[in-house]
């Protein structure tokens, strides 16, 4: 018999044993405020994040004299495979919760001159 484990049998094992997270300080940190594009080839997602640049009108013109169009700048591209994915869905999904149960309490503590629900008791 082989001493080989079932693909369930190793996923199971890995999300009983904690991992340890060695931390590479030199890696860089990218700032993107835009989704440029996503794609599944069945390996592995693949996605790609750009800044928003905008040059201001005194500085940037086009050879009419036009004012340029704001450009969006590719700042990081990121390959998942599919467990990295789910993972990533899963995380963002429950941040995405945490956020908007803050923003409902927040809109529910305002004041009336800030918005809020109006004090009617």
């Amino acid at each position: 018999m082989s001493d080989q484990k079932t693909k369930p049998e190793q996923e199971a094992k890995l999300k009983q044993e904690p991992m340890t997270v060695v931390d590479d300080t030199t890696i860089r940190e990218n700032y993107a405020n835009k989704l440029v594009a996503t794609t599944f080839d069945g390996g592995a997602l693949s996605i790609t994040l750009g800044t928003t640049r905008f040059v201001p009108e005194r500085i940037e013109r086009d050879a009419e004299g036009k004012q340029s169009k704001a450009q969006v700048h590719v700042t990081s591209r990121l390959a998942l495979s599919p467990v990295a994915a789910m993972e990533l869905t899963r995380a963002l999904t429950s941040m995405l919760g945490s956020l908007s149960k803050m923003a409902a309490q927040r809109a529910g503590e305002q004041t009336p001159e800030e918005g809020g629900p109006a004090n009617t008791g």
